[in-house]
């Protein structure tokens, strides 16, 4: 139903039974975990919320945002008018700060602020419509990544699955919940990504400084995407586009960038041991022990880091050349990695946060065939693709065991997986270079 191959037709090959195995986990995890809270006793299972929902976590940058819109200092004002209720500050560095979040994400809701005003609740409202319409953007830039991966037609059909599967993950409706904006985030950095295979470089270069600045995770991605674009003979294209960003959304705040930065460094060194966390040292923390949570965090990071530079390196090189099914797999690969490096190294990484990566998990599942034929795979090593693939995406899709961080865990699956992978494409691009040098 999703790649069908007609009688008669070869617009569509069939997928495998692998990346019908991945697809289906995918699906089945997400709607079981978002349909079980009809369980008896009635209740969310999956995602309990840790404080009242209903948009609490949108008002805190909206009420940063009416206050840009009033001239004061969101990050220390004292008026009650721009101060949350249920959200207290937290004092850096002596100064009580009542924002954590750079100026760049407020100034993304000052258009919100300025038709809403005071009524947090109409505006909280008419986000989480936004943020539905964005996670069909999502789900249909997916789509056409998968097609551009596995380089063949892809029944658009699959759109339906990918933000199906999007939107049923737990983590995702817990930020439609509270009123995340990692939904956005996502949609800015993987319409980059799909800028940059269509030589869009200025359009790349803005999305990429806009989702930055809205939260910094994906500070990694963007020195990765900026590295692409210096050989693609389009600095020029790329440069305009990152300033007009930066002009939009850094300037009108500029003289607050300083205790932006502070509040957002605080936000990312703030610790909670507890399930809807999948950063690195939280999966440590419970794995190992408490004692080994920083040591933990910091190796684990590196290694994260390793594994995207060396997808970002292999992306150049195929982007250097064509816009082949390789080249599109290496930049999803690198966007997925480079964002885990992040999400992982921030000490408070919440579930809602997951959905940076997610649609970098569903190209890879969708597109393992493509994958095995390049590493040229016998039987039984597309089984182990197979397996590590799918238990990766159950691992990331479900979100949680009891009160263990099973999205941490799939996070470290998953960067795993990418290292062996790029590992062993390594030796396979010697073996061939050898081979023709030899011939």
């Amino acid at each position: 139903m999703i790649a069908l191959e007609g009688r008669g037709s070869s617009r569509y090959r069939g997928f495998g039974l692998w990346v019908w195995t991945s697809l289906i986990v995918i699906f089945a995890t997400s709607m079981f975990s978002d349909v079980s809270r009809f369980l008896n006793p009635a209740g969310e299972k999956y995602m309990p919320g840790y404080y009242a929902g209903g948009q609490v976590d949108f008002s805190l940058p909206y009420l940063g945002a009416r206050a840009l819109l009033a001239g004061e200092n969101p990050y220390t004002t004292q008026n009650p008018e721009f101060m949350h209720k249920l959200i207290p500050g937290e004092i850096i560095n002596g100064k009580v700060y009542t924002q954590l979040y750079p100026p760049g994400h407020l100034l993304t809701y000052v258009p919100l602020a300025w038709v809403y005003g005071p009524d947090t609740v109409a505006a909280g409202r008419c986000f989480v419509i936004i943020s539905m319409v964005l996670l069909v953007g999502i789900g249909l830039l997916t789509w056409r990544l998968v097609q551009r991966a596995r380089g063949e037609p892809v029944s658009p059909l699959f759109a339906f699955l990918a933000v199906a599967s999007l939107t049923l993950q737990p983590g995702v409706q817990l930020g439609l919940e509270r009123g995340q904006s990692d939904i956005l985030t996502s949609l800015l950095c993987w319409g980059a990504m799909f800028s940059v295979i269509h030589r869009a470089f200025g359009l790349a270069a803005f999305l990429t400084a806009w989702a930055v600045n809205v939260k910094a995770y994906p500070i990694l991605f963007a020195a990765g995407i900026g590295v692409l674009m210096l050989r693609r003979k389009a600095f020029g294209r790329a440069l305009l586009g990152a300033l007009a960003a930066l002009a939009v959304f850094l300037l009108p705040a500029v003289r607050f960038l300083d205790d932006g930065f502070q509040g957002t460094l605080h936000r990312s060194n703030m610790f909670w041991p507890a399930w809807f966390n999948h950063s690195f040292k939280n999966l440590v923390y419970h794995t190992l022990s408490p004692a080994a949570a920083d040591a933990g965090r910091l190796i684990l990071t590196f290694f994260a880091v390793l594994v995207a530079g060396v997808w970002g390196w292999r992306a150049r090189q195929y982007l250097d050349v064509d816009r082949s099914p390789m080249a599109v797999l290496s930049l999803a690969i690198f966007g997925t990695t480079s964002l885990a490096a992040v999400l992982g190294y921030s000490a408070l990484s919440v579930s809602y946060n997951l959905i940076l990566t997610l649609p970098g998990v569903v190209v890879l599942a969708a597109s393992q065939d493509r994958v095995a034929e390049e590493l040229r795979l016998g039987p039984v090593g597309r089984h182990l693709l197979g397996v590590a693939t799918t238990c990766t995406a159950f691992a990331l899709f479900l979100g949680r065991w009891g009160e263990y961080p099973l999205s941490g865990l799939g996070l470290v699956m998953e960067l795993g997986l990418l290292a062996v992978l790029a590992l062993r494409l390594g030796i396979e691009s010697g073996a061939r270079q050898y081979t023709v040098s030899g011939a």
